[in-house]
This record gives structure tokens, sequence and C-alpha cells, in this order.
């Protein structure tokens, strides 16, 4: 057991902060082991793999390149489709139609950043190792 600088109170050699006054706990960066000595012994001494991410390999949760190009096809396909089914929809529900041009500059509005969104969600990096 330690104790601490600043009011003398007993502390753990494992802690950051002092428990009775809250003075933070001056310890040399060596006593520190780093995250991955750390995980490696809460796993019991086998050694752990460093984590690689990708968005070419597929993963066990994700695609690979096959698959993402599909996705990314579709999600094409469905922003195209989108605006004459929304257009439809309106005409459908209140009675009318509504002018092209006006229209479509207010379903490309949402459309396209929405779609960059979906696009980044599909190829984004994931761990597959």
């Amino acid at each position: 057991m330690e104790t601490c600088p600043r009011c003398g109170a007993r502390v753990a050699p494992d802690l950051e902060w002092c428990g009775q006054c809250f003075a933070a706990l001056e310890r040399p960066p060596s006593e520190r082991p780093s995250l991955q000595i750390a995980m490696r012994d809460r796993a019991g001494g086998t050694p752990v793999a460093a984590s690689e991410f990708s968005r070419w390999r597929g993963g066990p949760t994700s695609f690979g390149p096959v698959g993402r190009g599909v996705l990314t096809i579709g999600l094409l396909l469905a922003l195209v489709a989108g605006y004459p089914l929304s257009r439809g929809f309106i005409l459908a529900m209140a009675g009318f139609d509504v002018p092209g041009t006006g229209y479509a500059i207010m379903y490309v509005a949402p459309a396209v950043p929405a779609g960059l969104y979906l696009a980044g969600r599909i190829w984004k990096r994931v761990r597959v190792a």
C-alpha cells in the first residue's frame, strides 16, 4: 500500500485517484501496462491478435466486394425508383400531381445526402480479423 502525497491516505498501487481527496496520483508511464498487454493478461496469457480492418475483404459481419457492389446497385435503383413512387404516392393521397421540376428538386435535396450516407455505411471499413 502507498500513501497519497496530498492527504496521506493509504491507496492501492493500481489506483489513479485518491479515494479520500480525489487527487491524481502520479504514476510513471512504465508502471502502466499497454492495452494489448492488459488484454493478454486478462485472456489468461494467450497472445491477443491485432485487429485488421478492410472494406474489400468480407468478414464475419460484412459482405465482400461482390455483396457490397450488389447493395450499392440496389441502393442506386431504389433512389431512382423512389422519385416516381413518391410522386405517385402524393398523387394517390392528395389527389393532385406536383410539378415535375419543383418536385425533382425537392426529391433530390434529401435523397442525395441519404444515398451518400447509406453508401458510406455499405462501404465502411469493418474488422475482418
